[in-house]
């Protein structure tokens, strides 16, 4: 990379260790103050990049792996914490432009501290419903299926699929594709990835049936919905 200036005050250590610390004692903000917390990183983190996209992407890519690690040392079993990790850096691989890069950058911090808070504070009385849902979420990448959701609770899975419906109205899976729908929305909303390639990083057998499934949940067709909430062009 080409030598830049880089002749602006540099982020201190004290700058990061509070953003750091608010992550491993699940302290969340407010969404203005995180805007602004955001803005003042990335003008004072030093150049990594010539181009003002590849420096945000950079400085997210660093906050995702040290928000990761500062999650873990919250009490945030590692298992989860990288599943969180791999969302947010699907979310970068999905923005195409600075606004929405930031968007996600304010984000960050308060994802870890609230994964770090729900543990914190149900550590005694975690309850096995939320374990499940917080299995679920971490998990919307890959495949799995509700004997896998049982296993990570060590309940039998027709005694989780029981207290489960009885506590949210869904069946553990139901929930689970309502999650999935969620993450397809945001991908057709933010980004320009085809239906097909949407359908297959959401582990769908096929963009029909990704296509079917998407219209169960929301009275629309993936393509309908595009039109009708894009953001970005």
């Amino acid at each position: 990379m080409d030598e830049v200036d880089n002749d602006f005050e540099i982020l201190t250590y004290s700058d990061e260790k509070i953003f750091f610390d608010n992550i491993r004692n699940g302290i969340c903000i407010e969404k203005e103050e995180r805007d602004s917390d955001s803005l003042y990183v990335l003008n004072n983190i030093g150049r990594m990049a010539t181009s003002p996209k590849k420096q945000i992407e950079y400085y997210i890519a660093s906050s995702i792996v040290l928000g990761c690690r500062a999650a873990i040392d919250g009490k945030v079993p590692p298992p989860y914490a990288y599943k969180l990790s791999d969302l947010f850096f699907h979310e970068l691989e999905s923005c195409l432009n600075i606004e929405q890069m930031l968007s996600l950058s304010s984000s960050i911090q308060n994802g870890y501290a609230l994964l770090v808070k729900e543990v914190k504070d149900n550590r005694s009385n975690y309850s096995d419903i939320e374990k499940a849902k917080l299995f679920i979420k971490s998990n919307l990448l890959v495949k799995f299926n509700l004997n896998d959701v049982a296993k990570s609770v060590f309940l039998n899975k027709s005694y989780l699929s029981r207290i489960f419906k009885k506590e949210t109205g869904l069946t553990v899976m139901e929930y689970a594709r309502k999650k999935k729908i969620d993450l397809a929305k945001s991908s057709l909303k933010y980004s320009n990835k085809s239906l097909s390639d949407i359908a297959l990083e959401l582990n769908y057998a096929s963009q029909s049936y990704f296509g079917k499934i998407f219209k169960e949940e929301t009275g629309l067709t993936p393509k309908i919905y595009r039109e009708k909430e894009k953001l970005i062009e």
